[in-house]
């Protein structure tokens, strides 16, 4: 069976075409035929890059008569325009498909009842089925192989396929990955937007749900997600959170007061599931502890984090104390 998939978009659409099974429509490993991108300039007007769409997509099926279609079904997304747009793309690419009599699959799905739908994992390099999520942004939950190369926030990992993925991390993941040419699996989250994809990575579950809640509120983009798992990892940024610790949310960089008193409003009382204890009030002693670290130069983040580990010692609250045994754990790191 030969197919050809098919990730739609009016600036960048990828596509595959490949021969899977052994011919009676036995899943098995698969043979390429063809992978690529089509590009499409931005300066053109939107009808014109819908029509070079369209007219690429039926060339491709014309030069190798697929007979199914697998495409990306469209999703609900929180910047509606990117939602429409992507939705004008798919019904160019189903209108070329039906003018050529395709049989239509959805990823990871049957189609007809009886044709199982082969993907060539790693964008083609393996051709074995790919059954990832048709909705969301859960395209591509997953990446596992070699730590190829790290960087300042981002990390390359080679699949067996040899695909290289970009991927964007946080800086508690990037702390505790291994040396490059490790084995390593990510769980990710992919961003679709129309100026192009982008890939974020965790070592855990947790920390990809943490910034799929972050990112579900309006105006929080995975910038401020990953910047804000950077500085205060899950289960401080959900305590903070929880406690409606404004000062401390704010002091992660990206976010200003305004944001912070939203994302406090809106996810408060929605991340119980992240934090290990109940929420509990700071005393008058270390809140003021914290200030004057602060007034000593140490970060909030970091002072509230000193602070909160020497309540957690079940220590002496007052002030001069709190500061004392901050200062030690501060300064033995």
């Amino acid at each position: 069976m030969r197919v050809l998939g098919v990730d739609p978009g009016t600036q960048i659409t990828g596509y595959g075409v490949i021969e899977t099974g052994n011919g009676g429509g036995t899943p098995g490993l698969g043979r390429l035929i063809e992978c690529g991108v089509f590009r499409f300039g931005r300066s053109n007007s939107l009808p014109h890059r819908l029509a070079e769409l369209h007219h690429a997509i039926a060339q491709l099926i014309k030069r190798h008569q697929p007979s199914v279609l697998a495409l990306e079904d469209a999703f609900y997304h929180k910047n509606v325009r990117t939602t429409l747009v992507l939705g004008h793309a798919r019904g160019v690419i189903l209108l070329a498909a039906e003018q050529q009599g395709l049989e239509l699959a959805r990823r990871g799905r049957r189609c007809g009842g009886r044709v199982d739908v082969h993907f060539a994992r790693d964008a083609c390099g393996r051709g074995t089925a790919w059954c990832a999520p048709t909705s969301g942004n859960d395209m591509i939950a997953q990446v596992r192989g070699r730590l190829a190369a790290k960087s300042a926030d981002r990390v390359v990992v080679e699949t067996p396929g040899g695909v290289g993925y970009e991927v964007v991390v946080p800086l508690g993941v990037m702390e505790r990955l291994p040396a490059a040419g490790t084995e390593v699996t990510l769980a990710t989250e992919l961003v679709v937007r129309e100026d192009g994809w982008a890939l974020y990575g965790f070592l855990d579950e947790a920390e990809r749900r943490f910034f799929q809640r972050l990112t579900s509120i309006q105006g929080v983009g995975p910038k401020i997600g990953i910047a804000l798992l950077s500085s205060l990892g899950v289960e401080r940024g959900a305590r903070a959170l929880r406690e409606k610790n404004i000062a401390l949310l704010s002091s992660v960089n990206g976010i200003g007061k305004k944001t912070a008193e939203r994302l406090a409003l809106e996810l408060g009382e929605k991340v119980e599931d992240f934090t290990e204890a109940p929420a509990i009030s700071v005393p008058a002693g270390a809140e003021a502890a914290l200030k004057a670290l602060e007034r000593l130069g140490y970060g909030t983040a970091e002072a509230d984090r000193a602070v909160r580990q020497v309540l957690a010692g079940n220590g002496n609250d007052e002030t001069e104390a709190v500061v004392r045994r901050a200062l030690q754990i501060l300064t033995t790191r």
